[in-house]
């Protein structure tokens, strides 16, 4: 007897399955207590390269190194460079996404009022900035019939004169 298999899927529906997905499997996402940059930090080794080479030079001193380098990884914000970067299912990074959630309504609750400071700008900006009653004048125009290579100051010497 024969198993049925289901079709193959498209593109689309591959795409589509793979965004429901998505909401399902999630990386550990990490918040910057500085500037609230939420995106994926940076993992930086501690130690020198250069220190880690030596060490390799010297054979035994090389593995201890490079293990302690590869085990030992800070990690910092991607945009200000800070090492104070937390899981946001942390308590303190609860904490920051609460702040910035009330930053954000803050913000939502003063749009309308800067609005109309906005407008209201742009209207005394229009006032200032009204355009001449009076068109732009053009350059005159050059006789180019006038220009010959003589310079018109040029006087004729008279040899006997000297």
């Amino acid at each position: 007897m024969s198993v049925l298999k289901a079709p193959p899927l498209s593109v689309n529906e591959r795409f589509e399955k793979r965004a429901a997905n998505a909401n399902i499997i999630r990386m550990a996402k990490y918040i910057c207590t500085r500037c609230h940059y939420d995106e994926k930090p940076r993992f930086k080794k501690r130690g020198s390269g250069k220190t880690e080479f030596y060490a390799w030079m010297a054979f035994p001193f090389g593995i201890p190194y490079s293990l302690w380098r590869m085990l030992s990884k800070t990690v910092e914000c991607r945009y200000c460079g800070s090492s104070f970067v937390v899981k946001q299912s942390s308590p303190l990074g609860q904490t920051t996404m609460a702040i910035i959630a009330a930053e954000l309504r803050a913000v939502e609750s003063m749009k309308p009022a800067i609005e109309v400071q906005t407008a209201a700008i742009n209207a005394r900006q229009d006032a200032f900035f009204v355009a001449p009653a009076f068109p732009a004048q053009p350059a005159p125009a050059r006789d180019v019939s006038a220009t010959d290579d003589t310079p018109k100051s040029k006087r004729t010497i008279d040899p006997d004169a000297w």
